[in-house]
């Protein structure tokens, strides 16, 4: 069994580790969640019909035209997200609510439903 002192040194211990103590508040996007603010996914972002989903990249920030020597300054992470889009459609003849990127609409993959 752990004395007192050594539980109190390990939870110290997990708090300033980084990891947090709220594992379901991160999950759910709330006030503690701010170190992948910018990753976070609200809704699911992958086609019904495709599977297409996000993919992952780089931003280069290039000098421009007029500079003495055009070169690279850097280079940061950043994300392609598909055009996904709520749409009500009949699947074996019951009305379904799908998540379709608008390529598979554009090609006629999927027939909207009739108001």
């Amino acid at each position: 069994m752990l004395s007192p002192a050594r539980v109190s040194h390990a939870v110290d211990h997990r708090f300033r580790s980084g990891t947090s103590p709220f594992p379901i508040d991160i999950a759910m996007g709330g006030r503690h969640a701010i170190a992948n603010s910018s990753r976070r996914m609200l809704m699911s972002q992958r086609c019904d019909v495709c599977g297409k989903e996000p993919s992952f990249g780089r931003k280069v920030a290039r000098l421009g035209r007029n500079a003495q020597r055009r070169r690279v300054l850097g280079r940061s992470a950043r994300m392609f997200r598909p055009n996904i889009q709520p749409v009500k459609a009949t699947v074996d003849g019951r009305p379904v609510r799908l998540k379709v990127c608008t390529a598979c609409l554009k090609a006629g993959k999927v027939q909207r439903r009739a108001s």
